[in-house]
Order: C-alpha cells, then sequence, then structure tokens
C-alpha cells in the first residue's frame, strides 16, 4: 500500500499502469510479495527477484529485474545502494533494468550496458513521430 501512495507522486506515464518487466499492470492490482521496493523522496524502485510470484512473469533464475520511476538522479542512488546491499552477488548473475531514457546517462556509470546476444543488440527501442 505504501508503494501504491509513491507511485501515484510519480511520474509513471499515460493512465494508471506500471511496468513491471515486458510487461504492465495497472496500479491498483500491484502486489507481489517477493518484490522489494525502496524510495526516497523523489523516487521509487522495485526489485523483483527470480524466486517472485509476479505475473505474468518473471525473471530467469539468477537473474534480478530492477524497475525505477522518478527523478533521475535520486533513481540512480536507489540502483546504486541495491546493486552494493541488496543483492546476493552469489546468487545473481544478471541485474536487468527497466526505466526511464533519462535513466540511462547516469546508470552507464554504475556499469549498465547495451544488452546483447553475441555482439549483436537485443534490446527493443520504442521511437515515435508524430505524422500530424
Amino acid at each position: 500500500e505504501e508503494a501504491k501512495s509513491m507511485y501515484k507522486k510519480m511520474d509513471i506515464g499515460p493512465g494508471d499502469e506500471l511496468n513491471i518487466g515486458w510487461s504492465y499492470i495497472p496500479l491498483l492490482n500491484l502486489e507481489d510479495k517477493n518484490s522489494l521496493w525502496l524510495t526516497n523522496s523523489e523516487a521509487i524502485l522495485q526489485k523483483i527477484e527470480f524466486k517472485s510470484r509476479a505475473q505474468p512473469e518473471k525473471p530467469r533464475e539468477k537473474e534480478v529485474w530492477i524497475i525505477v520511476y522518478g527523478d533521475p538522479l535520486a533513481a540512480c542512488k536507489l540502483i546504486s545502494y541495491t546493486l552494493s546491499s541488496e543483492i546476493d552477488k552469489d546468487e545473481v548473475d544478471l541485474v536487468e533494468l527497466y526505466c526511464k531514457a533519462e535513466v540511462v546517462k547516469y546508470v552507464k556509470e554504475l556499469g549498465f550496458r547495451d544488452p546483447s546476444w553475441e555482439d549483436e543488440p537485443v534490446a527493443v527501442v520504442l521511437y515515435e513521430k508524430k505524422l500530424n
């Protein structure tokens, strides 16, 4: 409930749906007892582990998903804290980050890179062009 009230103060985009990995869920339906939420006054972070019961999807074994909303610098501070204090590096090999574009330049300094498989990019980037 505390996370839901915090999301209501954040710019989560149009509508009332939150990113939960590759899908979205209405804010009212947000529920996952195996997630960890961290917040500061300007950002919120959700950490989803492979042990999670999140539906319809969850990270693969040895993966963690981090989803952030809020001020880019504040979000980066939460990500940095999570990487150093909330992830067991003996159990986790990969952290996937879901964030707004404004956060990307800050997290590259933390060692995040564009995902690739056999030197080919695998991420989908959505661009928008208004025609009228």
